[in-house]
């Protein structure tokens, strides 16, 4: 059934991205058709970089409005007009979230693919050209250096990080709108001030943090002193550490958010 959620969830993503994806490759196009006329005149250094500005400006939109489709989805499907439809179905309200969480991480893969596609084509493939030369070359160096096996598990975490910490994302952003559904009115506004909050926490917690390493300085020094006789063994145990996190914080968020749902529903 999480499939099925999935699939309905995706193709509803893909009917607002789609027109922004195409935007995105004709600004791109046109980057590209005014790199073929160069010459030295103001007029075109006027024009390319009036492209090469939007072409940025377009990428930085298309990466913003894929969270906030995202969010709205989450929000129009479970809480507003749809959810009396949604939350009728044989699904739980664990399944609903982990569908939604899925199906976002996976659309904002496929904007990622989008821009990468739009700054190639922008370049006539010399972006791709450099990337793979780069990739290529960090993977040589890294299997040398560190070894074919070390290097490669630190791709898989490194991967598997984003992958986390995307769904950890969206999942905050889904807790936020799951305790801002609770409001009787101004719900947005309600959801927007939890996400302040955390926003807050976090600044707090990271200000004790500094504190702490300030006033107690043998603290981080012990830290750096383990990591260094650990060497590469130390990348390795701070990258799981690190997905370790993002999945204790998006299970948190899902649990809250499921039980918000189970115990306090408002659908408008």
């Amino acid at each position: 059934m999480v499939r099925k959620l999935m699939k309905y969830d995706f193709l509803s993503y893909l009917r607002s991205l789609i027109p922004m994806d195409i935007v995105l490759l004709a600004i791109a196009v046109i980057t590209r058709l005014i790199q073929l006329t160069e010459d030295d005149s103001t007029s075109y250094r006027i024009l390319l970089w009036s492209s090469v500005t939007a072409l940025v400006i377009a990428c930085v939109v298309a990466s913003v409005m894929t969270v906030v489709l995202c969010a709205a989805r989450f929000h129009r499907n479970l809480f507003a007009a749809e959810g009396y439809l949604s939350l009728t179905l044989p699904v739980t309200h664990g399944q609903h979230v982990l569908a939604k969480t899925l199906s976002s991480v996976l659309v904002s893969a496929v904007t990622s693919i989008s821009i990468l596609v739009a700054l190639v084509i922008a370049s006539l493939g010399d972006v791709l050209t450099e990337v793979v030369r780069a990739g290529a070359y960090l993977i040589r160096f890294g299997s040398q250096r560190f070894g074919g096996g070390r290097f490669a598990l630190w791709g898989v975490e490194g991967l598997l990080l984003a992958i986390t910490a995307a769904a950890a994302v969206y999942l905050m952003l889904y807790f936020c709108l799951t305790v801002g559904q609770t409001a009787k009115k101004n719900r947005i506004l309600a959801a927007v001030g939890v996400l302040f909050g955390l926003y807050l926490l976090t600044q707090i917690l990271g200000t004790v943090g500094i504190v702490i390493s300030v006033t107690n300085p043998e603290i981080p020094e012990r830290i750096l002193e383990w990591l260094e006789d650990m060497r590469y063994d130390s990348v390795t145990f701070v990258l799981s550490s690190m997905i370790v996190i993002e999945v204790i914080l998006g299970t948190v968020y899902g649990l809250l958010i499921r039980t918000i749902m189970r115990k306090k529903l408002n659908v408008e």
